[in-house]
């Protein structure tokens, strides 16, 4: 009798590995989404006034950013981590705590997540077309949906908290992919300069690019520079290496990709964003 009763109390109460619906969760879909809309908001509002930001609050800015693309990347590294111990030591041994990463790890993420936001800040102010606005929104929200979709269908494969890290590791992949299409697409359908001439002009169109950027902070002036630098040099490899290759499609392919790796390291910052932004307050230690 009492085996029936805490059966039948069992299945009355939801078990965190049980898919409740082949939907998804509407909860978490629209509290997700509001997330991602205020994180857009947010990033345009930087775009809108950080050339007019001090310094003090850029560098407050580019910190905070920092820390959550860090964040995001520690917590997944964390759990993978923790499934790698479970399954090579024993519960008894001695070098977990050496092991499942502390502080170094931290250290190690803090420095790639601000690298990813000195990638991330001064391409967002300098982010004047309306296109690529819209392509980071869908990315973002792609994220949300995508990753509730994969949660809840391997939901009976996965135990927590390596479901989660499971989520993540598939739709940011399918995002990032979707991401960068909608980049290079954008990229071969717009104009860019002209950097087929001889040293002079090329000196002075370089020159010009990077004078368009000004802002209040010069810390925040000389990264927007060097990005406009950065911008030119790589036109002007494409361009050269495409007249060097006309008959090579192949290799003028591959160059070309080379050179969107700037697109890329700006869209996984903004994409590990937010995670660091999406990711759950859960300790796996």
């Amino acid at each position: 009798m009492e085996m029936m009763e805490a059966l039948s109390k069992e299945q009355q109460e939801p078990s965190h590995y049980q898919v409740q619906s082949p939907l998804i969760d509407a909860d978490p879909l629209l509290r997700h989404s509001a997330i991602v809309l205020v994180a857009i908001a947010g990033a345009w509002l930087f775009h809108l006034y950080s050339q007019l930001t001090p310094t003090a609050i850029v560098i407050s800015i580019w910190l905070v950013t920092a820390w959550l693309i860090g964040r995001g990347l520690y917590r997944r590294r964390r759990i993978r981590r923790r499934a790698w111990l479970m399954a090579s030591l024993k519960e008894t041994s001695p070098w977990h705590p050496w092991l499942r990463g502390g502080m170094r790890l931290r250290v190690y993420y803090a420095f790639i997540g601000g690298f990813l936001a000195l990638v991330l800040l001064p391409s967002l102010s300098r982010l004047k077309d309306p296109a690529p606005w819209m392509l980071l929104l869908a990315a973002g929200l792609a994220l949300v949906i995508i990753r509730l979709r994969v949660e809840t269908s391997l939901a009976t494969q996965f135990k927590r908290p390596f479901l989660e890290e499971a989520a993540w590791w598939v739709s940011l992949r399918i995002v990032t992919v979707g991401l960068m299409t909608g980049f290079i697409a954008l990229a071969f359908q717009t104009s860019q300069p002209d950097f087929i001439s001889d040293d002079v002009e090329l000196l002075i169109s370089m020159q010009h690019m990077m004078d368009q950027e000004v802002a209040r902070s010069e810390l925040f002036q000389y990264a927007l520079q060097w990005h406009a630098a950065m911008d030119g040099a790589r036109f002007w490899i494409g361009q050269q290496l495409e007249q060097a290759l006309p008959t090579i499609p192949l290799a003028a392919v591959l160059t070309w990709a080379l050179l969107f790796i700037k697109q890329f390291l700006f869209a996984l910052g903004w994409l590990l964003l937010l995670v660091g932004l999406l990711s759950r307050d859960t300790h796996y230690d």
